[in-house]
């Protein structure tokens, strides 16, 4: 399971789709970049992260492509 900052993110990623995307906070976005890109792999998904800020709020930002 993917965590930030030691917090459990639970991701619906079945649900995940196309051209829909979510955001995930966190302050060490390339860790948590890395963490998510192979949580995507290992479920033979397409992604796309980006590090944002959102609502004051370090993270990436993923897109389902």
């Amino acid at each position: 399971m993917l965590e930030t900052h030691g917090i459990p993110v639970k991701i619906d990623w079945p649900g995940f789709k196309i051209g829909t995307s979510f955001f995930v906070p966190g302050a060490d976005q390339q860790k948590l970049q890395h963490a998510l890109r192979k949580e995507a792999r290992l479920r033979g998904l397409d992604i796309v992260t980006r590090c944002v800020i959102e609502r004051g709020l370090l993270g990436v930002r993923v897109w389902k492509v």
